[in-house]
């Protein structure tokens, strides 16, 4: 197996809030990915999809900052931060986000868990425990 549940200590723990934009999340989560490799909850095929993944992330946001630092009229150390995927970028982060990270944190969810959205709070979101009460 290349991943391995987390502990039930992670059970009902928040990512990220207050936040649903993709160039908010996709860093986030790789570093939660990126964590779990390193702490030996992903192995094999699996983590080297991690990498291959924090790789192409890299891609895109040096893409994003080339495309600022070439349309604005200001130091490049100001913009240090400020970024943003390019239009042609957005679709491929999107992706990554939703099919790739998505799919890889709800493996490394704990037992009776999902990675996602918190039930009262969609921009919460976290390893949640499944309400016994619904239809899943």
């Amino acid at each position: 197996m290349a991943i391995n549940q987390l502990p039930q200590s992670e059970v009902n723990t928040s990512v990220s809030s207050a936040t649903l934009k993709t160039e908010d999340l996709l860093p986030c989560f790789l570093s939660v990915l990126q964590e779990a490799v390193e702490q030996g909850f992903i192995t094999s095929q699996d983590a080297n999809k991690v990498e291959e993944l924090v790789g192409e992330h890299g891609e895109l946001t040096i893409e994003a900052y080339d495309q600022v630092t070439k349309y604005k009229d200001a130091d490049p150390a100001l913009l240090s931060g400020f970024w943003y995927y390019t239009e042609n970028s957005q679709e491929t982060a999107g992706w990554m986000l939703h099919e790739d990270c998505f799919d890889l944190l709800n493996e490394l969810a704990p037992e009776g868990t999902y990675f996602g959205a918190h039930p009262g709070d969609g921009a919460d979101i976290g390893f949640w425990q499944f309400d016994e009460e619904k239809d899943w």
